[in-house]
């Protein structure tokens, strides 16, 4: 075979491993663009974009690509729903980002940046920004009463009444987000019998690129408050509930109800089966045990366990970080300690829940002599 019947072959040879690699350049492009949002922020994101489907269904109008005015009158819609739909500017945003998103996936240009839009957002920012509701922080005496309320003891309601004892104090000691304790998996969590529970957070919020975050849930002093002891009950319980039934009765039935519960529980590191495993799953009735909760799950489980303590206010979820941050600062703790576990990105958002809920920390007002 000549030289000259070689270049072509050679030539068509390389426009091959041309394609090949173009193709594989392509796929992780598509790779990486998947991986530029969290998790939580594409469940968030495919949500949004269904309601927004479906009211779209219901109007009668095309979702996809979406006119300018229809989404103008989607976020006005949003925004008429009041504040007993929860609907603030910020979360109509974030649908408005939704819907942006989905568009640019699919090729089409977001209708979300036409400035009719941005025009619409501005007048309910006006409208609603004064409305925005703060939730009553619930301070340690509040968790403590709601988690005393609780039945952990009979079947089935003892197993939910385990997983929502560990929220409550996890959720107020460690000052996380609801979308960062729903998405915990056993692999995140790692038990220091001398320090209590280290909770790594794959990505924080603010932290899109990728950084996380670690956050302890502490050793308590009195085992009725102890996030690491209220952990292993759950973790067992759940463990036998997704074993079998028999199995999962026996750990509601034997954990000692609230003011019995005098010793610690947690000199020993927890077991854990499964890395990827939820910790938080949700309980249906008759005690079967489902997939991962969501955030909006674990708003609902405080807002209804505060109510049936008697708390009332606006209560949710939230109002375990609210009330971190307000009993840490009333029992003397400075606004560095208080970042380092909030991770609040400045002083004057912890100087925030100063003004409302500890308004005499660093107050004149306290030294009058009155």
């Amino acid at each position: 075979m000549t030289t000259g019947t070689l270049e072509p072959a050679a030539a068509g040879l390389d426009r091959l491993n041309s394609q090949h690699a173009m193709a594989m350049l392509a796929e992780a492009a598509q790779l990486a663009a998947a991986n530029s949002l969290s998790e939580q922020t594409r469940r968030l994101y495919a949500s949004d974009w269904r309601r927004f489907t479906a009211w779209c269904s219901s109007a009668g109008v095309e979702p996809m690509p979406a006119a300018v005015e229809t989404v103008r009158s989607y976020a006005a819609s949003m925004a008429l729903g009041g504040e007993d739909s929860g609907y603030r500017p910020a979360t109509i945003e974030r649908h408005l980002v939704a819907i942006g998103y989905a568009h640019t996936a699919a090729g089409h240009s977001p209708p979300t940046k036409h400035p009719a839009v941005e025009n619409v957002m501005r007048g309910i920012r006006r409208a609603l920004g004064s409305q925005t509701r703060q939730m009553r922080p619930l301070l340690l005496a509040d968790i403590r009463s709601i988690i005393s309320d609780i039945d952990s003891s009979s079947w089935p309601a003892g197993l939910a009444g385990l997983r929502d004892t560990f929220v409550l104090l996890g959720g107020f000691a460690s000052a996380m987000r609801r979308s960062e304790m729903a998405a915990m998996l056993q692999g995140h969590v790692r038990h220091d019998p001398e320090v209590g529970l280290l909770v790594t957070i794959p990505q924080s919020k603010g932290g899109q690129a990728g950084y996380g975050a670690r956050v302890v849930m502490p050793r308590g002093e009195n085992p009725q408050t102890c996030p690491p002891c209220a952990y292993l009950r759950w973790m067992s319980a759940s463990r036998a509930a997704l074993s079998s039934r028999a199995e999962a009765m026996a750990a509601v039935f034997e954990t000692p109800a609230f003011d019995q519960r005098q010793k610690h529980i947690c000199d020993t590191a927890a077991r854990h089966d499964n890395a990827q495993a939820p910790v938080l799953r949700i309980i249906r009735r008759g005690g079967n045990m489902a997939g991962p909760i969501s955030g909006d799950g674990l708003h609902r489980m405080v807002q209804r366990r505060a109510a049936e303590t008697g708390l009332i206010g606006p209560i949710g979820f939230h109002s375990l970080r609210a009330g971190f941050v307000t009993q840490a600062r009333r029992n003397g703790a400075d606004h560095r300690a208080v970042r380092r576990q909030t991770r609040h990105s400045s002083d004057a958002l912890v100087d925030r829940y100063d003004r409302e809920h500890s308004p005499l920390i660093d107050n004149a007002a306290a030294d009058l002599g009155l």
